[in-house]
């Protein structure tokens, strides 16, 4: 289980709350210039944001099956992006990251890094965690290049997708706990 709130030397991670829907849909929405190497930056109806926060388990009395976190990230009282979180999935003791994002003012100064680290050492507080899973589009080399220096250097899957006439490569990646 991933607690509702914690801290990492920069950072404050958080629940979003029913009022916070269009805060995550303009964390999301910041990064949308990234749509030519990345489509799944575009716009999506708020609805779909409010889905995500709704999804979030926390508070939910069925932990045995796979679950889902988001988790707000702030630094300094400012909300500068989100991560979301699968335990068990895509099977029991795997985790999987559907995603990470930062608004692109604070890309490339360390924040990165800090999340994924913190992110990380949440999962294996539970040693019932083997790896950690997620896509990237190679469409994307700063994404790309951001995950193998984050030690998500497993490769175990690429597909080819086509999306809005223009084709893709989605890398699926693993990072393996220590154990």
């Amino acid at each position: 289980m991933i607690p509702s709130s914690w801290q990492s030397e920069n950072l404050d991670f958080s629940l979003f709350e029913d009022k916070d829907v269009q805060e995550v849909q303009r964390i999301f929405e910041a990064n949308n210039a990234l749509g030519d190497s990345d489509p799944t930056f575009r716009s999506y109806p708020l609805k779909e944001y409010q889905a995500l926060i709704d999804r979030d388990v926390t508070n939910s009395e069925n932990l045995d099956k796979p679950s889902f976190y988001l988790r707000k990230i702030s630094k300094q009282g400012v909300s500068v992006g989100y991560v979301q979180i699968e335990l068990d999935t895509p099977e029991q003791g795997k985790c999987w990251l559907p995603m990470l994002v930062l608004i692109p003012t604070e890309q490339s100064g360390g924040l990165g890094r800090e999340i994924v680290s913190s992110v990380l050492w949440q999962i294996e507080a539970n040693e019932k965690y083997t790896s950690i899973g997620l896509n990237v589009y190679a469409e994307n080399p700063k994404a790309l290049m951001f995950w193998f220096k984050n030690g998500f250097t497993k490769i175990s899957g690429v597909d080819h997708e086509v999306t809005n006439y223009k084709s893709y490569t989605c890398i699926t990646l693993w990072r393996e706990f220590h154990t």
